[in-house]
């Protein structure tokens, strides 16, 4: 059996090779934490609210497809033809993370209520054509976790040290998209993308090591086949 002391030093030996997007999301959490100490969660989302253009909403539309479970799930079978390893890692997290985000909003936030709701009869606000916006379960943000976790993962799996920076934009990018959409406020990305990232750490922890493992976790499909 691991021992907790063993557990922490692979946990920190995971935040260390995922370097540089780990520093980048310590400036995330140092950067956001301010902003939110600063400022109410009402006035940051409609400073954001206020900037808007046709280009940006058709980027952001699609672009906050990605941090869906649907994504993840193909990104699942991808991995399958990579390494068993890497696409239990993704799943395993992302289960937990669905699990732990919806016990959240129904169970300890349910009264969180989205922008629209929020802001309904007092401000108006810009939002997407064509996009549906919903109303409660605002806190944490679900497409946020699921995409840090994700890219969290994919850091892990890489060599280069670029790519991570890369995966770190586009985390960002993900979960920015669902306050420009007006599904959340800034406090709910923020949350979710600290727990994403704890979750996928956590994961790492325990699956990316090779030690006690089956053989088969470092095998593919395509390697099964031959």
């Amino acid at each position: 059996m691991i021992n907790h002391h063993t557990l922490l030093q692979r946990f920190i030996q995971q935040i260390k090779y995922s370097s540089p997007f780990i520093g980048w999301m310590y400036v995330y959490i140092l950067f956001g934490g301010f902003v939110l100490l600063l400022k109410p969660k009402a006035y940051i989302h409609l400073f954001i609210n206020q900037y808007h253009s046709s280009a940006a909403d058709v980027f952001f539309t699609f672009a906050t497809f990605l941090g869906d479970g649907i994504s993840a799930t193909i990104l699942v079978l991808i991995l399958l033809f990579i390494k068993f390893r890497y696409a239990l890692m993704v799943a395993l997290s992302n289960i937990s993370c669905s699990v732990i985000v919806q016990l959240l909003k129904r169970l300890f936030f349910f009264d969180s209520v989205r922008p629209y709701q929020f802001f309904k009869g007092t401000h108006p606000l810009y939002f997407v054509p064509g996009v549906e916006v919903y109303s409660f379960n605002s806190f944490p943000s679900g497409h946020s976790a699921t995409i840090f976790t994700t890219c969290t993962l994919l850091c892990l799996m890489t060599k280069q040290r670029s790519l991570r920076t890369v995966l770190f934009i586009m985390a960002f990018t993900i979960a920015f998209s669902r306050v420009y959409l007006s599904e959340h406020f800034f406090v709910d990305i923020y949350a979710g993308a600290i727990l994403g990232v704890v979750l996928a750490y956590s994961t790492a922890t325990y699956l990316n090591d090779s030690n006690g493992t089956p053989v088969w976790f470092d095998h593919s499909f395509v390697t099964m086949l031959k």
